[in-house]
C-alpha cells in the first residue's frame, strides 16, 4: 500500500469513526496499533508523527506558518466561531489552560474550520470574549483547502463541513474532533486529549510541562 494511500484511508477510518458517534467521542487510537494510547502520559516519549509545513494568517492578518511555531511546545485546537456546540467549552478550556500554565513558555492554537465566516476579525472578536492573549494564544484561519490538509493528514483528525442551510443550520454545519493535540518543539505530535472535559485538561497540562522542560 503506498502512503498516500495508507493516509486516505487512515483519515477515512478515523473520520468515519468520529463522525459515527458525533465528533464527541475519542476515536480509536489509528498510530502504533490499538494498544497505543493517544493520551500519552506526561513523560512518555511517544511521537504519533510529525507536523507537515502550513501558511495561515491569525486574527491580526499575519502568515503563521510551521516554523514560527517551532522552538517552544503548543497545543492545538479545532474551533468555528458559530458553534453551538463544544467549541465554547473547549475554548474556557484553553482559557482555563493558559492561566494554568503562566509560568511555562508555552503556545495555544486555536484554529477556524469554518474559514467562510471566520475571518481575522471575526476570530479577534471571539478571541478577545475568551480574554485570549496575543503573544501566548494564537487564532488561525486561512484558505478552506490548506485547513483541511492540516488537520486531516497531518493532524489525523476527522472534518466535515456543509454550507449553512435548512439541513445544516448555522452553528452545526461543521463537524470535527473536540481532541486537542499536544506538539512539542521540534513540531512532532505527542498526544490527543479530551479538549471538554476537566480529567482531559489536566492530562494536557502535565503534558505540556513535561514537553517544555524536554530538550531535543
Amino acid at each position: 500500500m503506498s502512503y498516500d494511500i495508507g493516509v486516505k484511508l487512515t483519515v477515512a477510518l478515523v473520520a468515519a469513526a468520529v463522525l459515527a458517534l458525533g465528533a464527541c467521542n475519542r476515536p480509536t487510537a489509528v498510530h502504533g496499533g490499538s494498544s497505543v494510547r493517544r493520551d500519552a502520559e506526561a513523560a512518555d516519549p511517544i511521537v504519533f508523527g510529525e507536523v507537515a509545513d502550513f501558511s495561515l494568517v491569525d486574527r491580526n492578518g499575519d502568515t503563521v506558518t510551521r516554523g514560527d511555531l517551532l522552538g517552544r511546545p503548543w497545543v492545538l485546537a479545532c474551533i468555528f466561531t458559530t458553534c453551538t456546540g463544544p467549541c465554547p467549552a473547549i475554548s474556557a478550556n484553553m482559557a482555563r489552560l493558559s492561566e494554568e500554565l503562566g509560568d511555562i513558555d508555552v503556545v495555544l492554537v486555536s484554529l477556524s474550520v469554518d474559514p467562510e465566516i471566520d475571518t481575522p476579525e471575526v476570530l479577534t472578536e471571539y478571541a478577545e470574549r475568551y480574554g485570549a492573549d496575543p503573544e501566548r494564544w494564537r487564532f488561525l484561519t486561512g484558505e478552506g483547502a490548506a485547513i483541511d490538509e492540516l488537520v486531516m493528514r497531518s493532524f489525523f483528525l476527522p472534518l466535515d463541513r456543509q454550507r449553512p442551510g435548512e439541513d445544516f443550520p448555522l452553528g452545526i454545519h461543521v463537524t470535527h474532533s473536540t481532541e486537542v493535540v499536544a506538539i512539542d518543539r521540534a513540531g512532532r505530535i505527542r498526544g490527543y486529549y479530551s479538549g471538554k472535559t476537566e480529567v482531559g485538561l489536566e492530562h494536557l497540562a502535565r503534558r505540556l510541562r513535561h514537553l517544555a522542560a524536554e530538550r531535543p
